[in-house]
């Protein structure tokens, strides 16, 4: 089913007229202040004679525009504020959904639309559009939601989005006068029975993802070179998740320098890497799972010729899966031995070590109207030595805390005792500039906090992008 809105638009010679009008109209009721302003300065009456008429000029003009562009405010029309949460164009949602008032305030608006996505087993992308009803609207709720394939394009993801967008907005449009312009168009060609049946899928549900990038930058003097690829295979169903990716980088930073007889220096450093790392979890109910991580990689920024990992892990959540996105409070728990053969030795005496750890993941997520909440809390220690631990907090907050004023704060913070990996030689300095090698450190921090205020006008319909 497709339903279009019609529009009424005023031609451009009507537009004008109106502008037109409304300037004369203006200049009029200007004149007084503007002769006033001229009889009590009399000796400066031509040198502010021009430049008067001129700020007269577009005064009125001003007046007119900004009063003209009021008009665009739709009468009845449904009030609507977007909360998205994900991949959003809004400009061009703005310019399709123009027989709407979109509002600048979630309090201000009477249907209250929040857009939240989730990855989906391929790689694409699971919308799920919640509508909620405000004011006259007030009860009136339900959502919306649909899939995108991963290659498809921004202007297929955007018109999908604006189909959907649309199909929430139709039941409020239905209340108001706007519905006197809204057609329906039904395919009735719809073969149900082939909407019933199974689909082959002869990848059984495996997806492949091959990738590669290069980055250069650099002068005469001083040049860097990154190179990243990965080979990913995943299959992901309702019943379980497989997720395997191998990858390999490499990161070189080169300096030409003069000696004292003016002869060319060249000094490169490089850091390495590769590895793989698989991910099996099997679905044991809504709220249960349980599987294991296996990794191994060498690192030479990590010291390592060698890590590899088997871990065991249970997982629980005390809301359904289904409902991640909106809400997820889970425990993640894993237990597994670690073998680790290191480049350099460590600060132990250590060449290589068998050693075994757990980890404890707790993840709390909540999106709702006033904005959304996230922290991941996690510790572990290796068993032979508790003191050999570390701990971090994730937070994220966004809240609308009143009309107008918006408030975002989040970080990170990670106390560190477990790097039995560091080399037991002192780093160079250039080492230490050029972050070659991992550096002995009992915490590391960083954060962000931003607080927006936002009045005027309550309405945000035009769309302008010129400039």
């Amino acid at each position: 089913m497709e339903f279009r809105i019609g529009h009424s638009f005023i031609d451009e010679k009507e537009q004008l007229r109106i502008i037109l009008s409304c300037f004369f109209s203006i200049k009029e009721i200007l004149k007084p202040f503007l002769r006033y302003s001229f009889v009590r300065n009399p000796s400066n009456f031509i040198t502010k004679t021009t430049t008067m008429k001129k700020l007269y000029f577009l005064l009125c003009l001003g007046l007119c525009v900004s009063s003209f562009a009021q008009s665009n405010v739709k009468a009845d029309a449904p009030n609507i504020f977007i909360d998205c949460q994900t991949w959003c164009q809004m400009t061009f949602l703005k310019q399709e959904l123009s027989y709407v008032n979109h509002m600048l305030d979630r309090q201000n608006a009477d249907v209250f639309i929040q857009i939240t996505s989730l990855e989906t087993g391929s790689g694409g992308d699971q919308y799920i559009i919640e509508y909620k009803g405000q004011g006259r609207f007030e009860g009136q709720e339900g959502k919306v939601s649909y899939n995108l394939e991963p290659n498809i394009s921004d202007n297929e993801q955007r018109n999908s989005m604006l189909k959907n967008i649309e199909k929430a907005l139709l039941p409020f449009l239905l209340k108001t006068s706007v519905a006197e312009e809204v057609s329906f168009s039904i395919n009735k060609e719809t073969n149900n029975e082939t909407n019933t049946e199974s689909l082959h899928d002869p990848w059984n549900a495996w997806v492949f993802n091959l990738r590669a990038n290069m980055n250069l930058n650099g002068q005469q003097v001083v040049r860097y070179t990154n190179l990243n690829s990965s080979l990913s295979a995943n299959r992901v169903t309702e019943k379980s998740k497989i997720l395997f990716r191998f990858f390999h980088m490499f990161n070189r930073q080169r300096f030409t320098f003069l000696d004292d007889d003016g002869n060319e220096e060249v000094e490169t450093y490089d850091i390495t890497g590769k590895g793989g790392r698989l991910t099996y979890v099997k679905s044991i109910t809504d709220r249960f799972s349980a599987g294991f991580f296996a990794s191994g990689e060498e690192n030479s920024f990590e010291n390592y010729n060698l890590s590899a990992s088997v871990q065991p892990a249970i997982e629980y959540n005390l809301y359904p899966y289904q409902e991640a996105n909106k809400r997820q409070l889970s425990a993640l728990y894993r237990i597994g031995p670690q073998y680790n053969n290191y480049i350099d030795t460590t600060i132990f005496d250590l060449k290589e070590e068998l050693l075994y750890r757990h980890s404890l993941e707790l993840q709390f997520t909540k999106v709702e109207d006033w904005g959304s909440f996230d922290v991941t809390i996690t510790s572990g220690n290796y068993l032979h030595d508790w003191s050999l631990l570390f701990a971090s907090i994730n937070p994220w907050i966004e809240l609308n805390v009143v009309k107008g004023l918006r408030l975002n704060v989040g970080g990170n913070f990670r106390w560190i005792r477990n790097q039995i990996n560091i080399p037991k030689d002192d780093v160079s300095r250039e080492e230490l500039l050029l972050q070659l090698q991992q550096l002995q450190s009992n915490y590391s921090y960083y954060g962000w906090a931003g607080i927006n205020y936002r009045f005027g006008s309550t309405y945000n319909n035009v769309v302008n992008v010129r400039f």
